[in-house]
């Protein structure tokens, strides 16, 4: 009891049978309630607020059963640490105040302080606000998911019906080897495990090959139920995490921090299965489509590639057959150079033979005849070197020639080869065509495939040239003249 037994005001019945006035027994009411309910604390919903023009706050705190009123006057609520809303469970400080004028009682605030998960959600946001600041939720730190991972993670509790969720649906749509990591995942204890099982993770033994992709998830629940995936250590352990992470914590409307920093988040479990493997029937769709595809596509693709090796075996012996002919002649050049060498040396040594019958010109002569047969072989050097010069150069002239010759470089200077569409024989003459005859059109970059407007030869030019130009309409794709 608050109240002091003593301290009432009593009248004894038979001493003064006169009765309480209501202003009496209204101002003892309030003298007794708000001297025994003084900086006491109340816990409640908040619900109704007002603001008053003045800055005065009125609404009311309520719980299961009952309504209190609640009055915060300007000076006080400027001072408040919170910013009130409809819903809020709170914790006020105040005094308990009765208005006999309306027989009604409500608390006076002194203070207004977070209760339940009030608390959390100041929690959460101090933590996220921090966290923010340093750049952890950037999207530049998201790491790409694999297409088809080899090795996937599972970080959970074996208990609960999430894990036979995600196993289930990965056996469904396209079977991967899974390592689970069991932790528990609600309590103060669960954030140390769940870091415990991200950095275990990144930091397999050698022999252990690592995931290539790692989900975190856990079932729905209230904020108290998933505040572990709030805890800031347990954010620092996937944003540090080498490994890319799927968060998939309890349902679409459940947001935790892990989910703003995780790689990719899934709306739910069962989800995050769904989004790190493709469905195996949509493969294979796609590969039968594909195998179609390919048996249309490689004949033509065959043939026009044999038809390109044959003209370049063709163009590659008539190469061969040129260059043959010039290492001839280069060959022949040599045996000639070589003949007048012996030649010349010959000369040479018969006047050097004949100058040894005279002794006293002897030295003179040697010395005279070293330097003609110097200047000799200088100028059989440089006429070698010369004539070599020259066939180098008929070479890389003839080179470039032949280069020139190839029908790529030539469709590259704006000519094209015309082909009969059916056969692929090359159309030399006007005469072999024919109004509405398809044809292919070989340019430097490609073929372009076409139907014949009409066909104008030499004979019949002059006549067309003197008819009056006539419009038509719907014009095929090109005329050939």
């Amino acid at each position: 009891m608050l109240f002091q037994e003593d301290s009432i005001i009593k009248k004894d019945p038979i001493k003064n049978n006169t009765p309480f006035t209501v202003t009496e027994i209204s101002l003892i009411i309030k003298q007794y309630i708000e001297s025994s309910f003084q900086n006491i604390e109340i816990k409640g919903e908040v619900s109704g607020i007002k603001i008053a023009s003045s800055g005065h706050i009125y609404f009311s705190l309520k719980d299961e059963n009952a309504v209190l009123n609640a009055i915060c006057w300007r000076y006080i609520a400027t001072k408040l640490p919170i910013q009130l809303e409809d819903g809020m469970e709170i914790i006020c400080e105040g005094n308990i105040s009765t208005y006999p004028g309306r027989s009604n009682y409500q608390i006076i605030i002194k203070n207004i302080k977070l209760a339940g998960e009030g608390i959390l959600l100041a929690k959460l946001e101090e933590i996220r606000k921090k966290l923010t600041i340093e750049g952890i939720f950037d999207e530049k730190y998201k790491k790409r998911l694999p297409k088809i991972p080899q090795k996937i993670a599972i970080v959970t509790s074996l208990q609960g019906a999430v894990i036979r969720d995600i196993i289930h649906r990965l056996k469904d749509r396209f079977p991967i080897k899974t390592l689970v990591w069991d932790v528990i995942v609600q309590g103060n204890e669960a954030a140390g495990y769940i870091v415990e099982a991200i950095e275990g993770l990144n930091n397999l033994p050698k022999n252990i090959s690592s995931p290539d992709i790692i989900i975190v998830a856990r079932g729905g629940g209230s904020i108290e139920d998933l505040w572990p995936f709030n805890e800031e250590i347990v954010v620092r352990a996937v944003f540090n995490s080498t490994i890319p992470i799927i968060s998939a914590i309890g349902h679409e409307t459940d947001t935790t921090l892990i989910d703003l920093v995780a790689d990719k988040r899934a709306p739910t479990p069962t989800a995050a299965a769904e989004l790190i493997t493709p469905d195996k029937s949509q493969i294979i769709d796609k590969l039968n489509k594909f195998k179609i595809t390919l048996n249309n596509i490689l004949p033509n693709l065959i043939n026009y590639k044999s038809t390109l090796l044959k003209s370049l075996l063709t163009n590659l012996s008539s190469t061969t057959n040129y260059f043959e002919n010039l290492r001839n002649k280069f060959k022949n050049f040599n045996v000639l150079l070589d003949v007048k060498f012996n030649s010349l040396y010959k000369l040479y040594n018969l006047k050097l033979t004949s100058l040894k019958l005279s002794s006293l010109n002897l030295h003179r002569l040697i010395i005279t005849n070293q330097d003609k047969l110097s200047n000799s072989v200088w100028r059989i050097n440089e006429l070698y070197k010369n004539k070599l010069n020259k066939m180098s150069d008929n070479l890389l002239s003839n080179k470039k020639l032949l280069i020139s010759y190839n029908h790529k470089n030539i469709l590259k200077r704006g000519f094209s080869l015309i082909r009969d569409y059916k056969n692929n024989k090359l159309i030399k003459s006007c005469n072999e065509l024919k109004k509405d005859k398809l044809i292919k059109i070989e340019l430097y970059d490609g073929i372009i495939h076409g139907q014949l407007k009409s066909v104008q030869n030499k004979k019949n030019r002059a006549l067309l040239e003197d008819k009056t130009k006539i419009k038509t309409q719907n014009k095929l794709p090109f005329s050939l003249e």
